[in-house]
């Protein structure tokens, strides 16, 4: 009785540990490891924002496309805001708010931890962490002030010729004469032939 005992134990702790050298095997296609990043969001002045709102996403291959884990919040009184999330290299992230420009980046992640020893990651792999463990990230927001309007145009014209300058009316949205009813030159087109 007591020798079966210690074979199902023997049995269970060997299951249990083939099945963690597959997970671990299977994690090392895409490196999914813990991440902490913290984010310090400051004006040209060097003075915090706060609540600007923050949307950082850690993406995880493992689990397909756009299933990462997103961290959505607003920053405090001191312009700072925590990301924490499992990831395969990199944490994407776009700053809001009011009376700045959007601001988006993607911090890519170094070396990772290995805790006390490379055996120790053999054997248990979820303690791995990506280094430097909680980086402070400084990201500048800049003031809207004098926004200029941009034009868009979609016009459809025949050029007479290839090989030649053509100047363009946007304003308008045609060729400036004698090519066609533009007044000023504000684009040029050159078109060679290839």
């Amino acid at each position: 009785m007591k020798t079966k005992i210690i074979s199902i134990s023997i049995f269970c702790i060997l299951i249990f540990t083939v099945i963690t050298i597959y997970k671990y095997q299977r994690n090392l296609k895409y490196t999914i490891y813990n991440a902490k990043v913290t984010l310090r969001i400051i004006d040209y002045d060097h003075n915090p924002i706060e609540n600007a709102k923050i949307n950082a996403y850690f993406p995880n291959q493992l689990k397909g496309i756009n299933k990462g884990k997103y961290c959505i919040g607003e920053s405090d009184d001191d312009g700072m805001f925590v990301a924490k999330g499992k990831a395969d290299f990199c944490l994407n992230y776009i700053i809001t708010k009011k009376g700045y420009y959007d601001t988006s980046n993607e911090y890519s992640f170094s070396a990772r931890w290995e805790g006390k020893g490379k055996q120790r990651l053999k054997w248990f792999p979820w303690i791995v962490r990506w280094t430097p463990w909680n980086p402070t990230l400084t990201v500048v927001l800049k003031k809207i002030r004098n926004p200029i309007a941009m034009k868009v145009r979609e016009v459809e014209f025949s050029l007479p010729s290839k090989e030649q300058y053509y100047p363009f009316d946007l304003d308008i949205g045609d060729l400036v004469e004698p090519y066609g009813k533009g007044k000023k030159t504000i684009y040029i087109y050159i078109i060679m032939q290839t």
